[in-house]
């Protein structure tokens, strides 16, 4: 069976706009978490996040675009990952490129100024706030920009959206449906509303992030987007592009148990779906980068899934979360940390678990606490799992 490649890479984040700067993070252990101060006061105990500061629409979009900032972060990332793939307008718009792109809770930003407005009394509303904040509004968006004529595909999957758009992606290429495909994940909700939500279940930390440790309390929120160009090694190499990774394998499951309480033996199927449809064994991963969120219940459930996944490989395989830098990004999550873990192996370099403070006896895995480790990475996992019991988990190769 071809191998499906990975020939272009894009994002924004809250370290920076780009690769560049998202890596540059991740070596240096540059967290993106920071306080800030809401625009608007509704009651918000939590004032730490990874926002995207600074962002002005008119660095990228005409004065004129109409435009939800999850939109606009698909779009930036989109025209980085298509730019480094080097596809042509004719390979983009041709009828077997499609898209598959994730969201959590799309059209924060439009959906809390319209109701803000409302009850201001203010009778002059947004006319667009419906397809701004309507599900398909970044793919299409980046459709309309790109040209891009294919199957498109928005996936509402919260936290494992982007990594369910690559794997769908990877299949629909892989089963001859598509040539290529623009996949990730976008989220842009540090708004005030979706905040004090959170805050209403406990989920968030009032600390940062702190993965696996005995004094984690919760949930850092993010924003931004990530986006990936797949597409079939032979197509890749007769256009003299450069593969960056391969796409090995995937899997998805559901609990079928709770909508928040996560149980263990659905990511276990996750993860042992991704492995066998790669065609490697257990032994054969070399590092996983882990959902790994910090609350208390879902880390010690990841390891013991990882330590049930794995056997005795668990003892010498190292893992770590990257959410202390780059925050829980929901949506673009899985994109993220997939670009993540395709630096990581063209560098060789494991990255860190930052914020570790004391090591929580029921996270008892190599978490690469706090620097990060030189180390060659042939075959990554990487895994996102999601309220309502999704799970997915992608094997990602070194090309």
């Amino acid at each position: 069976m071809e191998n499906i490649v990975v020939t272009g890479i894009g994002c924004i984040t809250a370290c920076g706009v780009g690769v560049d700067a998202l890596w540059n993070s991740v070596k240096n252990n540059i967290s993106g978490i920071k306080t800030f101060q809401h625009e608007y006061d509704v009651g918000n105990k939590v004032n730490i996040a990874a926002k995207i500061r600074g962002f002005n629409h008119l660095d990228y979009f005409s004065r004129q675009t109409r435009i939800d900032l999850f939109a606009a972060y698909a779009a930036i990332a989109a025209r980085e990952a298509i730019a480094h793939s080097g596809l042509t307008q004719e390979q983009l718009s041709d009828s077997r490129t499609g898209i598959v792109a994730g969201h959590g809770l799309p059209g924060a930003e439009s959906i809390y100024s319209f109701i803000t407005k409302l009850n201001a009394g203010s009778h002059k509303n947004d006319i667009f706030a419906v397809p701004r904040a309507m599900t398909n509004a970044a793919i299409s968006y980046v459709c309309i920009e790109n040209k891009i004529y294919g199957p498109s595909y928005p996936i509402g999957a919260g936290c494992v959206a982007s990594n369910q758009a690559i794997g769908l992606a990877y299949q629909l290429i892989r089963a001859g449906i598509l040539d290529r495909a623009i996949v990730g994940g976008t989220e842009a909700t540090i708004q005030p509303h979706v905040i004090r939500a959170w805050e209403y279940m406990n989920a968030l930390s009032l600390n940062g992030s702190k993965p696996f440790t005995v004094d984690r309390d919760g949930v850092v929120l993010g924003e931004g987007a990530g986006m990936l160009i797949l597409e079939k090694e032979s197509d890749a190499n007769a256009r003299n592009a450069k593969p960056l990774a391969k796409i090995m394998g995937y899997g998805t499951s559901n609990d079928a148990f709770h909508l928040v309480q996560p149980d263990n033996e659905g990511l276990v199927k996750a993860m042992t779906a991704a492995i066998k449809d790669s065609g490697l064994s257990a032994g054969d991963i070399d590092y996983v980068n882990a959902h790994g969120t910090g609350t208390l219940l879902n880390d010690k459930n990841e390891i013991a899934g990882l330590r049930k996944v794995f056997g005795k490989h668990a003892d010498n395989l190292p893992i770590s979360s990257t959410k202390p830098i780059h925050g829980h990004m929901i949506a673009a999550t899985g994109a993220v940390e997939a670009i993540i873990t395709i630096k990581a192996m063209q560098n060789s370099f494991a990255p860190p678990t930052i914020n570790f403070t004391t090591a929580d006896p029921e996270c008892d895995m190599d978490v690469i606490p706090n620097i990060g480790r030189n180390m060659p990475i042939k075959y990554a996992m990487t895994n996102n799992f999601a309220f309502g019991g999704l799970n997915s988990t992608l094997i990602l190769g070194k090309y």
